[in-house]
């Protein structure tokens, strides 16, 4: 027995109820982006060392000054980050740092992730930051 082969991100997500064009609504504040960063880098990134810390910083500062050259691949990676970390936090943590449930937020983050997903063609992709983004989701 044969399994078919997927065709379509839809295959994977099914269709999504969010505004695939503006994700803008569904990142966290620069504070809570630079806490989940933190603790990603700290906690998440040494077990699976896809993320180069400086040059992931330098990145998020040409990102957040709309300079970075591949805007939508570098938000598909954030979106999986925040996915990927929030859901290594324990719901109390979750609760205290960013006033929102663990269930809540990581449903938002999941969204956002297949949404920056679909919106760079994560299925014919050859840029590293969409294989980046993908794993890091994949692994959440």
């Amino acid at each position: 027995n044969q399994v078919p082969a997927l065709t379509s991100p839809k295959e994977i997500f099914g269709e999504l109820s969010w505004d695939l064009e503006n994700l803008d609504i569904l990142h966290p504040t620069t504070e809570e982006s630079n806490v989940l960063c933190k603790i990603f880098f700290d906690s998440v990134n040494p077990f699976i060392r896809v993320v180069h810390e400086t040059n992931f910083g330098r990145d998020l500062a040409q990102y957040r000054r709309d300079s970075f050259y591949l805007p939508r691949e570098f938000e598909a990676l954030l979106f999986s980050i925040y996915t990927l970390t929030v859901s290594t936090l324990r719901p109390e943590v979750v609760e205290r740092a960013f006033s929102a449930s663990k269930k809540s937020l990581l449903a938002r983050f999941q969204h956002a992730s297949q949404a920056a997903l679909m919106n760079v063609n994560f299925f014919k992709t050859d840029k590293i930051l969409t294989l980046q983004a993908l794993l890091h989701y994949v692994v959440s």
